[in-house]
């Protein structure tokens, strides 16, 4: 159904598994595939809850970077929640050391971001 990753419903929200191909860098000139499966995705399904799970994405440049920015904009105007979760330690040293860690709520297991979902965020 996606090219950069794979959704699966779960109970009380859809876990998005990304997987490495989308994870490269692409032309300044060019748009990002995920920023078109991620829009995509939102039109399709009206997340209001939703789960990246980073298990497979060894790295995460720039431009996927902005399309999770965009995603979470996105989601949190229609009154969903994003959380992202399973970074390895160069992808979570990235985000905090970008200030990211502040805009993005980020747990270290599906389980854990799943938590955040019947706490609240």
């Amino acid at each position: 159904m996606y090219q950069c990753f794979d959704v699966e419903l779960r109970d009380q929200f859809q876990l998005v598994a990304l997987n490495d191909s989308c994870m490269g860098r692409v032309p300044y000139d060019k748009c990002h595939p995920m920023f078109d499966e991620f829009d995509r995705f939102v039109e399709e399904t009206e997340p209001t809850r939703v789960v990246i799970d980073f298990t497979l994405a060894t790295v995460c440049p720039s431009a996927p970077i902005g399309s999770l920015v965009y995603l979470n904009r996105r989601l949190k105007e229609a009154g969903g929640t994003l959380v992202l979760c399973c970074m390895n330690s160069a992808v979570e040293e990235q985000f905090t050391r970008l200030n990211l860690d502040a805009v993005f709520t980020i747990r270290d297991t599906v389980s854990a971001a799943e938590a955040v979902f019947r706490s609240g965020p």
